[in-house]
């Protein structure tokens, strides 16, 4: 309690000369904009991908980032193996490294569904995830996500945890993706669903990537505003 008033005294403080506060996320605006009033919504911002109609023979789930504990890696490669029992074809990518790689590679062994690559260059990630359907974040806690955002401008579904900004100020449940909580089972229950609704699946894609060519997160959109 006293350390979070200390927090907001220091902020005032240090807001004092300031002409205006950039917030990465709607959760971020809402709390500084209590302590100054020229606070601006400004979230991370990309370029968009051109992309192809994905076609859904077998859907592709992928995820990007630290391989560790707040990402929920081990939950998402708990909630695969499930989901694989009852849809065989589907796929995991895996990108990225951290303490729980090798923990992760060991639960994975021999599950040729699952594939795992090293943090690579921009274009590789870009082509991985215009090569999938799927998005996966359901992470305990995070911040903006870039990852998610080059998800939807890649044309994904999202499943994800709305402690996430770029998913809590993006993604409505059912509406355009999945909301879950950072564990197996609610993970698997979005998975589950995207694999037994593929009509809704590619409703979801189409509007993820309307979304994301409609708002701030569109650079070309971004540098019109500021």
């Amino acid at each position: 309690f006293f350390i979070n008033i200390l927090r907001i005294m220091f902020y005032k403080f240090l807001f004092l000369r300031a002409s205006g506060i950039f917030c990465i996320g709607l959760k971020a605006r809402n709390f500084y904009s209590k302590l100054h009033k020229n606070s601006f919504y400004v979230p991370y911002s990309i370029l968009p991908y051109k992309i192809k109609k994905k076609k859904i023979k077998k859907i592709n789930f992928t995820f990007v980032g630290q391989l560790i504990n707040r990402k929920s890696i081990l939950e998402i490669i708990e909630a695969f193996k499930l989901l694989i029992k009852k849809f065989p074809n589907c796929k995991l990518n895996i990108i990225g490294a951290g303490y729980y790689k090798s923990i992760c590679e060991k639960n994975s062994k021999n599950i040729s569904q699952i594939n795992f690559y090293s943090f690579k260059e921009q274009s590789f990630i870009k082509k991985k995830l215009c090569k999938s359907h799927i998005f996966l974040q359901p992470s305990k806690y995070d911040g903006w996500s870039v990852a998610a955002m080059q998800g939807m401008n890649a044309g994904l579904a999202i499943i994800g945890t709305n402690t996430t900004n770029c998913i809590s100020d993006n993604i409505k449940h059912m509406v355009n993706g999945y909301i879950c909580e950072a564990n197996p089972n609610s993970i698997l229950k979005g998975m589950t669903f995207y694999c037994d609704n593929v009509k809704e699946l590619k409703i979801h894609l189409k509007k993820n990537k309307i979304i994301f060519n409609n708002s701030l997160m569109n650079s070309n959109n971004l540098s019109k505003e500021v």
